[in-house]
């Protein structure tokens, strides 16, 4: 995995949780 799918999927992760909790 490249670092910057990482940093694409961390984001992504972040904005669900984010979603979820509201």
């Amino acid at each position: 995995m490249s670092l910057r799918m990482l940093n694409m999927t961390e984001r992504l992760l972040k904005w669900c949780l984010r979603v979820s909790k509201q």
